[in-house]
């Protein structure tokens, strides 16, 4: 995620300036919650996350049973909680739960098999697009360094993400 949030986010968009940036699956160590709070200030950034963390703006939230206490306007969240394969339904029901609390210019990073995937179609890439929103697919930047890196490594593929910008 901090890779996408430096080459992709901070450089191809603008953040909404009302709204919390929310991290659904989080780690301590990977950078990426210390890089949106330095950049976007601590009070709107928040993370959540079934393991304890070490990160004071992590909560350790049990996803599958979100809380009214949770309830805020949002402006950037990422999903990526458990794997593809075995969390798909709960990456879709956070996504149908961030989508009315999206603000005007607000983006989902989310991975692609929603997208790309004929059966998620339907409840995820279709039903966005429905609400107001424009799939940007990070294939887009793949003569960019930091995609070529990335994709040369091993690290992880680039093209199998991509961010939902609320266009209305």
């Amino acid at each position: 995620t901090l890779t996408f949030i430096k080459n992709v986010v901070e450089k191809k968009f603008d953040i909404a300036p009302n709204g919390k940036l929310i991290l659904f699956g989080v780690e301590d160590q990977t950078g990426s919650i210390q890089r949106l709070c330095a950049k976007w200030g601590a009070d709107r950034v928040i993370g959540y996350d079934i393991e304890d963390r070490k990160h004071p703006n992590i909560k350790k939230v049990d996803l599958e049973n979100m809380t009214p206490d949770m309830d805020c306007e949002i402006s950037f969240a990422d999903i990526d909680v458990g794997d593809w394969t075995t969390h798909s339904e709960l990456r879709l029901e956070i996504l149908h739960w961030c989508i009315p609390r999206m603000v005007k210019q607000g983006m989902i990073l989310c991975t692609s098999p929603l997208a790309s995937e004929t059966v998620w179609r339907e409840k995820g890439h279709d039903y966005l697009i429905k609400k107001g929103f424009k799939c940007h697919r990070f294939y887009d930047y793949a003569r960019e360094a930091w995609h070529r890196r990335m994709t040369r490594g091993g690290i992880w593929n680039p093209n199998a993400t991509c961010i939902y910008r609320r266009e209305n």
